[in-house]
């Protein structure tokens, strides 16, 4: 009777007096902790190893870097504004000298054949010195600014392909692992395919269309005057095509994948959560935890991967529409002054800049592109 006693007020004490116990909770925030540090500017660090000295200083100049996602919303659009005039007015010193070199011809050659009589051959051998004149001037220019876009493109390859592990690894490592091998895979074929037309291509290419337009001005009667603009119609019509593929294809890829991979996630938090006994829930959260986490590094790595695009595309095109402005110029006063032939080519120069001015805007463009939609994709279904 003793030890019955003994129990019932031991059962009776645990009912109406409780003892509370419970776990000791954390609530640090997990980008404060030193792991996270580590890893942040581990990636930071690779993703700048893949770019150039120039890119790096003016990453520092405004202190962006990958391990601060926050960095990039400092940026204003006025500042912009500022440097790529800046940049557009630097890039004009060269080409107005060159201006006013192709005036001063057209001048001297409209004020020598006035001085001829129509209709005869002296005229025509005028225009053609004219033309040859013009050629001599312009293609210093023209024949850097097409390099600028083949080692632009050089460069380009360079950094995606250090990049693009990188941003794929974080973004498979945060949940997105079919999205994140998609994108792998997709943009290593646009690397492969922009070094064969940097290295192979593109050069060759822009040469040819160039002694098409050279011939054409010359000599008239081969009616190769459209020739130039219909390789540039041709030529856009064909990056249009890649852009589409390129992109449609890694879009719909993207979303589905991220579908999938949002599936995965609530999967294995709702698995953690109810068949773990005791810290279903604690594992649950960390899991969410660390998502979140990596889905800072995420967003660091994409906005600066697609600056850092942004910064090395726009020396090229900068240049390139520089020295497009001032073609265009001559070629107005040209056409004014009755030099059909110089005018005639100039345009088709002005066809040709626009060819080399379309494909580095393709595929930045397509690497732009992927990468914003792979980070929409992930945050959208990544929670």
């Amino acid at each position: 009777m003793k030890r019955i006693f003994i129990i019932v007020f031991i059962i009776v004490s645990a009912i109406f007096m409780p003892l509370a116990a419970f776990a000791e909770e954390e609530y640090d925030d997990p980008t404060e902790s030193e792991d996270f540090k580590k890893i942040a500017e581990s990636v930071n660090e690779g993703i700048l190893s893949g770019t150039d000295d120039e890119t790096n200083e003016i990453l520092e100049e405004n202190g962006i870097s990958a391990d601060n996602a926050g960095s990039v919303n400092g940026i204003s659009v006025m500042s912009v504004l500022s440097g790529i005039f800046t940049a557009f007015t630097d890039a004009l010193a060269q080409p107005v000298r060159m201006l006013g070199k192709i005036i001063a011809i057209a001048v001297l050659c409209a004020v020598t054949e006035s001085l001829v009589a129509d209709g005869s051959q002296t005229v025509r051998l005028l225009r053609t010195i004219g033309v040859l004149c013009s050629i001599t001037v312009i293609y210093d220019s023209v024949y850097s600014g097409f390099e600028m876009v083949s080692r632009n493109l050089d460069g380009l390859t360079t950094f995606m392909m250090s990049y693009i592990p990188i941003f794929s690894s974080v973004t498979a490592a945060g949940g997105n692992l079919i999205s994140g091998g998609s994108y792998y895979a997709i943009m290593l074929a646009l690397c492969e395919l922009i070094a064969i037309v940097s290295s192979k291509i593109l050069m060759p290419f822009l040469s040819v269309v160039l002694a098409i337009t050279v011939v054409s001005a010359i000599n008239p009667e081969l009616s190769f005057c459209g020739a130039a603009d219909s390789i540039k119609k041709c030529v856009q019509w064909i990056l249009g095509g890649l852009m589409t593929v390129f992109t449609g294809l890694l879009t719909v890829q993207s979303f589905t994948g991220a579908a999938t991979d949002s599936l995965t996630s609530r999967t294995l938090k709702f698995a953690a959560s109810s068949f773990i006994p005791i810290i279903g829930g604690a594992v649950s959260e960390a899991y969410s935890a660390v998502s979140d986490s990596i889905g800072v590094i995420r967003s660091g790595a994409g906005a600066v991967g697609i600056l850092i695009v942004c910064i090395m595309a726009l020396r090229p095109i900068v240049v390139i529409l520089a020295i497009k402005l001032v073609v265009s110029v001559g070629r107005i006063i040209n056409g004014m002054l009755g030099l059909n032939e110089n005018a005639g080519f100039l345009d088709g120069v002005n066809a040709v800049l626009s060819i080399g001015l379309s494909v580095i805007i393709a595929f930045s463009m397509i690497f732009i592109i992927a990468t914003a939609v792979l980070m929409i994709t992930a945050l959208r279904y990544g929670m």
